[in-house]
């Protein structure tokens, strides 16, 4: 059976510090396990240390329209992912068997694609991290990135593909590990009250 996804959010400020030590491999392979993450001492019984996988996505929306609806522009987004790709793989020994994804390139199917064949990658006990960087919203609950076509791409959706795949291969404590770098518009058209942009990050362990 499928685990259901994880519905809590932790929300850290955009800052050098904080986001280092969320993006630290050793920091979220160590999260306490009763927020569903890998023991730290896991990595010390294993016979090889655990894989990192990053995939990172970022949307500038130049002239991206959906059903009519034009979106401001983040031209800083693309170059944020493609920063946040190379941090992970030079600074937190993640593979970079995945490149980061840009603009138009950057689309809902890609990414459920993307997350199903890292889903095939993994073995038991590595860990995947999913950044994206853009224009995002909230939609009953849940928190969703604009892709760069418009469309809503749901966490929720994204989490349950990728446990649906380890589920299927067996694979045990296996982290997903999702990162936003985007305001979170309400569905009715309101800012949730933060102070500028604001990453939701949700980890789940399978």
């Amino acid at each position: 059976m499928v685990r259901p996804p994880a519905t809590d959010f932790l929300l850290i400020q955009v800052r050098g510090a904080e986001l280092k030590a969320v993006t630290n491999f050793t920091e979220i392979a160590g999260m306490d396990s009763a927020h569903g993450a890998v023991d730290a001492r896991v990595e010390n019984t294993l016979p090889q240390r655990p894989n990192g996988y990053i995939l990172s996505y970022g949307v500038s929306y130049k002239a991206v329209q959906s059903e009519g609806t034009s979106f401001d522009q983040l031209p800083a987004c693309p170059p944020s992912a493609t920063a946040a790709h190379g941090a992970f793989v030079s600074k937190c020994g993640f593979s970079s068997s995945f490149i980061p994804v840009l603009d138009d390139s950057a689309t809902k199917s890609r990414m459920i694609a993307d997350v199903r064949r890292a889903a095939t990658t993994v073995a038991s006990h590595d860990v995947v991290v999913f950044f994206f960087s853009g224009h995002g919203k909230r939609m009953d609950d849940t928190a969703c990135a604009i892709d760069g076509a418009g469309c809503v791409v749901s966490v929720r959706k994204l989490q349950a593909v990728f446990a649906e795949t380890v589920t299927e291969r067996g694979l045990r404590d296996v982290a997903f590990v999702v990162i936003l770098d985007c305001c979170q518009e309400l569905s009715h058209g309101k800012l949730l009250p933060l102070d500028g942009f604001m990453p939701a990050v949700t980890w789940r362990v399978w």
